[in-house]
């Protein structure tokens, strides 16, 4: 499981940014097997009251992606990402939209390129939406 910070802010006339009271709804985008289980795409509630919160998700996996559904000023927004399995508290400003359709990752636009090198051991790689790749090795 993977902790994400989630920290929501909207300007002010002062110049600052202030906590702003906002409410998501977190679902995964499709059933998945989990053990024994069968996980629906039922949706969760996240609030987030005047203040940052911190939640514990289900790193994704292939061939899914979270739906973080929320409204401001009457202008719904969807988003689809990724949450890397981490050890550490991730941000949520750092995980990856992903188009739905496809699932790859949205910043990536079609003459972008991606160049990797095999090292011969198997690799979890993460790119956060600012860009930044990881490489840590998967195993014993």
């Amino acid at each position: 499981m993977t902790q994400v910070r989630i920290d929501i802010r909207k300007a002010t006339a002062t110049g600052t940014n202030v906590p702003l009271r906002i409410g998501m709804q977190w679902a995964p985008t499709v059933a998945r097997n989990v053990g024994s289980s069968l996980v629906l795409p039922e949706s969760f509630a996240v609030l987030l009251d005047y203040a940052p919160v911190t939640i514990v998700v289900a790193p994704t996996g292939p061939g899914w992606a979270w739906r973080v559904r929320y409204s401001v000023n009457s202008q719904k927004y969807d988003r689809y990402l990724v949450v890397p399995n981490s050890a550490s508290v991730v941000e949520f400003t750092d995980l990856v939209e992903v188009d739905p359709g496809t699932l790859a990752p949205s910043a990536l636009s079609s003459g972008s390129i991606l160049y990797a090198t095999d090292t011969g051991a198997p690799m979890r790689v993460s790119v956060l939406s600012n860009g930044t790749i990881t490489a840590v090795p998967v195993g014993p």
